[in-house]
């Protein structure tokens, strides 16, 4: 009975099932609080881990000196704390005698201060040769012209006996070197 109702359910002295709750109440608390402290050790390992950014204050990415002159590239790598090498140069189609046109290990890379970055230097443009394409039907001529990393500037004409539209000589000769996208002037006969 209730004691307020009257009942028999007086209250009395705890049972076994009210002592063990508080200290079920403590050991859940105490493995949530164990369990949280677990994740955040485990989250902050795999950061770490598997992060690029640098981890370590000595640590960061090599910049980015493609296509700036060579002593510009080493002065901006030596700030950022690499040492820069000059590797083998090479020919570049396109950027001039001393222009970085690689570098080793590539712009983003990070790594510990020191490093050494190896620097390949264009040492000047490449140079292609003006096909053969005496006799050549003049729209034939063009495509090989293309092909070969140069372009028709003009067609000039010429009255000759060879037939209409043949290529009778090429402005520079078969086999001078030209930078690529030069221009290449075409003499093709028309009738007399």
């Amino acid at each position: 009975m209730n004691w307020r109702r009257g009942t028999d359910d007086a209250p009395g002295p705890p049972d076994a099932t009210t002592r063990d709750a508080a200290p079920r109440g403590r050991k859940l608390l105490r493995d949530l609080l164990l369990l949280a402290v677990l994740f955040i050790i485990a989250f902050g390992v795999a950061y770490v881990a598997l992060m690029p950014g640098p981890v370590i204050a000595s640590s960061h990415a090599v910049p980015r000196v493609l296509e700036m002159p060579v002593d510009a590239a080493e002065r901006e790598l030596t700030t950022a704390g690499f040492r820069p090498r000059r590797g083998e140069g090479r020919l570049h189609p396109l950027l001039a005698d001393g222009t970085v046109i690689w570098q080793d290990p590539p712009a983003g890379t990070v790594l510990s201060s020191g490093t050494v970055v190896t620097l390949t230097v264009s040492d000047g443009l490449a140079l292609y040769p003006v096909p053969d394409v005496l006799q050549f039907p003049a729209p034939l001529a063009r495509r090989v012209v293309e092909a070969a990393g140069l372009r028709v500037e003009r067609v000039d004409s010429v009255p000759s006996a060879a037939p209409l539209g043949t290529v009778l000589e090429t402005r520079p000769g078969p086999g001078s070197a030209r930078p690529l996208g030069s221009g290449v002037v075409l003499v093709v006969s028309t009738t007399s």
